[in-house]
């Protein structure tokens, strides 16, 4: 199976509307939704970290009209193609707002709980305490038995699983340092039992990439 993450997986075209456009984003959109509706209720307050262009969670609304959503991405142009991809596919009543959210930070201005939390491909380019902050957000902000569902390329058991996911790691972390894809054995699942947050589910997804669902330890 050919891999999506290649080096040059941060290129984006926007719309004359503002509306940004990422064709791995569109490639996988279907299968994310499908799994994400399967793990999150319906009716859930969701609050998405990093969302980048803003076609994933257009696109999950669409077939959850009872879910509410709180978007969030440190690029004014991401928040602006955010908001442009809600009205273009009708479903900007069911925001509550688009926040800046720097993962890392304790406090993400969040007012009440939240029922599951979404970040997508987001680990791997960004510093390891971005990760933590996030895991520590969770534990501070989601419900007891609230979840925290990632997606993007992750090692197995310290392994890469493809050439790849090998040779788009080595790219990442010539980008930047900090980057890199992380081990979800050794590094991520570990990292989220100290903020209480317990493995449920991991899916296989296409292009060597995994949906994994951690569950917020109910009170």
């Amino acid at each position: 199976m050919q891999s999506e993450n290649k080096p040059e997986p941060f290129k984006i075209n926007p719309s004359e509307d503002g509306r940004q456009f990422s064709p791995s984003i569109e490639r996988n959109r279907d299968v994310i939704k499908s799994v994400f509706l399967q793990e999150i209720p319906a009716n859930a307050r969701v609050l998405e970290i990093a969302s980048g262009t803003g076609q994933h969670a257009a696109h999950i609304l669409k077939d959850a009209p009872d879910m509410r959503w709180i978007a969030s991405d440190l690029e004014e142009q991401a928040q602006i193609s955010i908001r442009a991809w809600a009205q273009h596919a009708g479903v900007e009543a069911q925001y509550e707002e688009v926040k800046v959210i720097n993962a890392a930070n304790k406090d993400w201005g969040i007012d009440g709980k939240i029922d599951a939390i979404l970040s997508c491909n987001m680990l791997h380019i960004s510093p390891w305490e971005v990760s933590l902050g996030m895991f520590a957000g969770a534990k501070k902000y989601l419900n007891g038995g609230g979840r925290l569902f990632l997606y993007g390329p992750f090692k197995r058991n310290g392994q890469q699983i493809s050439e790849s996911n090998t040779a788009f790691d080595v790219n990442l972390r010539d980008r930047n340092s900090h980057w890199g894809i992380r081990d979800l054995e050794g590094e991520v699942i570990s990292a989220a039992k100290l903020a209480d947050l317990h493995l449920v589910n991991v899916h296989d997804m296409p292009a060597n990439n995994f949906s994994v669902v951690f569950e917020h330890a109910r009170v």
